[in-house]
């Protein structure tokens, strides 16, 4: 097999709307992603494997008149996973992924 080419990769996402005013809509969601076991090397070296892991992000918020505000959660259940990992020498290296991750945004699309 090819370096980072898991078996299976899946992602799902769900989004509910309902209208809250005249030009005003909410909105509620949530996306999952799950990577399969994979490796990060040729040979499959046991070294450089990547643990499989599914992650949860959520968003909510409102839109009206081309402002779009949300609050949104990235991994929300704060899962330790690895995006790589390699050796040089005698060392192993994993870079981790991102922890649990929480913002609030604010946009405008011009008409």
């Amino acid at each position: 097999a090819f370096p980072y080419t898991p078996k299976w990769q899946a992602r799902v996402d769900a989004e509910y709307r309902w209208d809250i005013g005249t030009d005003a809509e909410a909105f509620v969601g949530g996306d999952m992603n799950y990577q399969s076991r994979t490796n990060a090397g040729f040979g499959n070296v046991p070294l450089v494997d990547i643990p499989d892991y599914t992650l949860f992000n959520v968003r909510a918020g409102v839109e009206w008149d081309g402002w779009r505000v949300s609050l949104w959660g990235r991994n929300v259940t704060d899962r330790y996973y690895w995006t790589t990992a390699y050796y040089q020498t005698d060392t192993v290296n994993r870079l981790a992924g991102t922890p649990a991750t929480y913002g609030v945004s604010v946009s405008y699309r011009f008409k």
